[in-house]
């Protein structure tokens, strides 16, 4: 019979999804081709030159490739939602943003990529706050389709 010395543990997280697009692809689209499915992960974005644009700006970074590397910068969270996303970020050290791919890019005011945003946290009311906060916006903001799909409570092993 096996013996395990450590009990495991599960952590429980809130996830709310939510679609919308990532902007700025067009000015890293040399260094960026989007993958339907793939994965990035949001990230506070403390350059100068976003600030410049935007206090809370959140960029969007894809994973280095197997030669190694830093993450490499790809877009960016709407701007309408970025104020949003880099408060959630911000709220608890264990917060945490991806977005995935979901489609081909489109034009709208801009290039666009469509995708899903899963925002997790360990605090519900964070993730109570989170989607009463995007409800609202997405009211406020009826030249933009943001749609929130669903928000789940589930555990994870830690």
């Amino acid at each position: 019979m096996v013996r395990v010395e450590k009990a495991c543990s599960f952590v429980m997280f809130h996830e709310t999804k939510f679609k919308s697009v990532i902007r700025g692809h067009h000015g890293y689209k040399v260094r960026w081709t989007p993958v339907i499915g793939e994965k990035l992960t949001c990230k506070r974005d403390s350059r100068e030159e976003a600030k410049a644009y935007d206090d809370f700006a959140v960029s969007l970074f894809k994973s280095p490739d197997s030669s190694g590397g830093s993450d490499v910068l790809v877009g960016h969270v709407p701007i309408e939602l970025s104020h949003l996303v880099c408060t959630f970020l911000d709220a608890e050290d264990s917060n945490e943003g991806r977005a995935e791919v979901i489609g081909k890019r489109t034009l709208e005011n801009e290039l666009v990529v469509p995708a899903v945003y899963t925002l997790r946290t360990k605090n519900k009311n964070i993730s109570d706050v989170l989607v009463r906060e995007l409800q609202g916006i997405k009211e406020k903001v009826k030249y933009m389709d943001i749609t929130i799909e669903k928000t789940v409570t589930k555990p994870v092993l830690s």
